[in-house]
């Protein structure tokens, strides 16, 4: 009996670990390749626009159906800048390529708001007209603020102290101007397709060759993107879900959504400061990236498909990322490794 104890006690003393006070060394972290949702104060909004400060490119801003955030540490934290706002369902946002912290908002039922200090106080520059729904907003590099409304396109030249007609009446979706000749302008008309204008908005011409027809008219677009490194080139992601490129300022247009799988894009946007990359956020297959200026793409991160993204920006910083918005989701965040 003593000697069946003996060998039962030598076989725990050999089986247990001959350093029991030793920790055992964990497994090596993983790379994760999932995007993680950033902002409490945002998880659960709709996100209906996103812009990066040029200046700051830590700092990014978010429109959303609830108010105004900002975050200044590459979206780790948020404030709420919407004090001052008669009306926080925001719709769109630009920020001024010249002038720091200069930016406005446009509204879904008070207009355009202006602040020249980063959002921490507005100002109403909008005039007293019916539309006060402003669907897209644009800052010129000569400083004429752009705005597209449910009842057409007006500027103004003086920040927004008066306003012009821009001599396009309907529901105005898009507008942008040529980072660097401001007396070419675009914007997109529902069911009439794209303008162009190479006078400020004296006079305009349709611009559709290459977009698709249907039903109703001419597809348009929901948001224009110039290529930063070739700046010919000009891109109109449309209500279609198509994307369509143009080579020669917009004097035709190729579709290349086949290129990208034939999803359903929401949103596109050109790195400034990577040439040939391309992001483009889809209804409900997440995000897509080029590396070859659209020729070819490839599915990005995993983690947000079944979310209908509606925005989409980098974070050119020392932890470089990708940004997106989604409809009642939040903001999700994925760091790019090259």
């Amino acid at each position: 009996m003593k000697y069946g104890i003996f060998i039962l006690a030598l076989f725990f003393l050999f089986s247990c670990d001959d350093n029991p006070t030793k920790p055992k060394e964990k497994d090596p972290p993983q790379v994760s390749d999932e995007w993680l949702s950033v902002g409490k104060e945002i998880e659960s909004q709709v996100i209906e626009d996103l812009a990066v400060d040029p200046f700051a490119k830590q700092t990014i801003y978010v429109a959303t159906i609830q108010g105004f955030f900002k975050s200044t540490d590459g979206a780790k934290t948020w404030q709420n800048l919407s004090s001052g706002l008669n009306s926080t369902y925001i719709l769109c946002i630009a920020v001024d390529p010249i002038v720091p912290n200069r930016l406005v908002i446009g509204t879904k039922s008070d207009g355009l708001y202006l602040s020249n200090d980063g959002g921490s106080t507005w100002k109403n520059a909008w005039f007293e007209r019916t539309d006060k729904q402003v669907i897209s907003v644009h800052i010129a590099t000569d400083g004429m603020f752009w705005a597209g409304t449910v009842r057409g396109l007006f500027y103004s030249k003086n920040q927004g102290e008066t306003w012009m007609d821009g001599k396009i009446s309907g529901r105005v979706d898009a507008v942008i101007t040529h980072p660097q000749d401001p007396n070419k302008v675009w914007c997109s008309k529902l069911y009439k397709g794209i303008y162009f204008s190479s006078d400020k908005g004296n006079t305009w011409q349709l611009s559709n060759s290459g977009i698709k027809t249907g039903s109703f008219g001419y597809d348009h677009a929901l948001k224009f993107v110039f290529n930063p490194h070739m700046t010919s080139q000009l891109y109109a992601c449309m209500v279609s879900g198509d994307v369509c490129k143009s080579s020669n300022l917009g004097e035709s247009w190729i579709s290349i959504r086949s290129q990208i799988h034939w999803q359903h894009i929401n949103s596109i946007w050109y790195d400034p400061d990577h040439v040939s990359e391309i992001w483009a956020a889809t209804k409900d297959n997440g995000v897509y990236r080029s590396l070859d200026d659209g020729q070819t793409w490839s599915k990005f991160g995993e983690g947000i498909d079944g979310k209908e993204l509606t925005a989409i920006k980098t974070i050119n910083t020392t932890d470089r990322a990708v940004i997106v918005g989604s409809e009642g989701k939040g903001l999700y965040k994925h760091v790019v490794s090259k």
